[in-house]
């Protein structure tokens, strides 16, 4: 009997000292003391589960928000995306604070990439505008018989805008 009240003791306590046996209630109350920690151990733990899984849901619904925001930008992109291959363009080269009706600068040129050509004249001004494209393999030849045709119109900078005449007039020509 004494040895299942020390093994008892050993179990709950983790320590038996001889001489010193503790009594049942005594026992009882480290049991319950052991219990209460668990417990508190258990609610404390439950608590971090909530807070983390809160905090899942929410970096889920940021994911997601990012993630539509992201394929509405590619869809976006796509729609702009032109046909490769050789080709001859007008882009209007307004800017922000120029009337459209009395304004006139046409950028004339040639591409093998129309849509990368874009994209790298909408970085410098936004509110450029493509106004015709024609594919054509001979697009070279005819960039240069439209600046010779308009060479009293080009800026004299750098020969590559025709100003002061209307783009009907310039697609007239082309």
């Amino acid at each position: 009997m004494q040895v299942s009240k020390w093994v008892r003791e050993l179990i709950i306590t983790d320590e038996v000292k001889l001489g010193q046996e503790k009594t049942d209630t005594q026992i009882i109350k480290h049991y319950e003391t052991l219990i209460q920690e668990l417990n508190e151990k258990i609610e404390r733990s439950e608590n971090t589960i909530i807070s983390i899984t809160n905090e899942c849901k929410y970096l889920l619904q940021k994911y997601r928000k990012i993630n539509d925001t992201h394929l509405s930008y590619l869809r976006r992109k796509e729609l702009y995306k032109l046909k490769e291959g050789a080709c001859i363009y007008l882009i209007n080269m307004i800017g922000l604070n120029d009337d459209p009706q009395t304004v006139s600068k046409i950028k004339i040129g040639y591409t093998g990439d129309i849509t990368n050509r874009v994209s790298g004249y909408r970085t410098s001004n936004p509110f450029c505008k493509l106004l015709y494209l024609a594919y054509t393999h001979e697009n070279i030849l005819v960039e240069r018989c439209m600046k010779k045709t308009y060479e009293k119109n080009l800026e004299p900078n750098n020969s590559e805008f025709i100003t002061d005449v209307s783009f009907t007039e310039i697609k007239e020509k082309l």
